[in-house]
């Protein structure tokens, strides 16, 4: 998808009032096919649909939406904007739109696609929600999200690898968690395995690792992280402390033969 601007300052209006609109936008959209997410007539051109989509996602970004107190607001937020995201990432080319309009046209075909297709951004909306429960460290229910949108979208590795570093945090410090924590590495390894670029994947293997003590292969999880992603902040400290640490090896080594040869 292309960027997004960042939202515009708005009024904030009252918790409720919001709520009841947000709320009413989502129970419009959510059966939708992609072009009844963006709000454009079925075979609408790429230029309607795009203006529509940027006109949503401005609009329902979840940053617009961060100084409310009620949590169900920046939810909810995210939710439609998942909805419109992936509805233009699907139909916001032209193969896309056409392929997505044959569907919709073609009787033996029509529900079939439409429960594939709403299986799908259902899949992202629990991701999305995964997320945000991951960084608030509310692990049962980022656990919950993330297991959901492996059911509905169970051929994205992405999912799979949120769930696995979801549960290793919660039973990586947990006796009896052992059982668990090796599901956990499985899904992660699995998940590089199936699209090797993801970069967050090879990070959390690397942190797994370094904690078991395996430091060359921390090293190289790290490493491929960096690789993928350049801007991979947590993988590019960890990168650091592995060089300091060499450095201060060999510094350790050259100091007795720096007094040897002292005169």
């Amino acid at each position: 998808s292309p960027p997004i601007p960042p939202p515009e300052p708005a009024e904030q209006e009252g918790d409720a009032t919001v709520l009841s609109e947000m709320q009413a936008v989502y129970d419009k959209i959510r059966d939708q096919d992609y072009f009844g997410i963006l709000g454009v007539e079925q075979g609408a051109p790429l230029t309607q649909i795009k203006k529509s989509y940027f006109q949503m996602a401005k609009k329902y970004h979840p940053d617009h939406y961060s100084n409310y107190e009620n949590a169900e607001i920046n939810e909810l937020a995210n939710m439609i904007f998942s909805m419109a995201s992936r509805a233009f990432s699907e139909i916001g080319n032209e193969e896309g739109r056409k392929r997505h309009l044959d569907s919709l046209q073609s009787p033996t075909k029509d529900e079939d696609f439409e429960a594939g297709a709403q299986n799908l951004v259902n899949a992202e909306i629990q991701f999305q929600k995964g997320e945000m429960f991951l960084k608030e460290k509310k692990l049962d229910e980022a656990i919950e999200a993330f297991e959901w949108s492996r059911r509905l979208n169970p051929d994205e590795p992405e999912y799979q690898m949120q769930l696995g570093w979801a549960l290793y945090k919660k039973y990586s410090s947990v006796p009896a968690g052992e059982k668990k924590v090796n599901q956990a590495v499985h899904l992660i390894e699995r998940s590089v395995k199936d699209n090797p670029k993801l970069d967050r994947g090879f990070y959390y293997l690397g942190v797994i690792n370094k904690l078991r003590g395996n430091e060359a292969e921390a090293e190289q999880n790290f490493q491929r992280s960096v690789d993928l992603n350049p801007q991979a902040l947590d993988a590019q400290r960890e990168l650091r402390v592995f060089q300091m640490r060499k450095e201060k090896t060999t510094e350790k080594k050259k100091k007795p033969f720096g007094r040897f040869f002292k005169r």
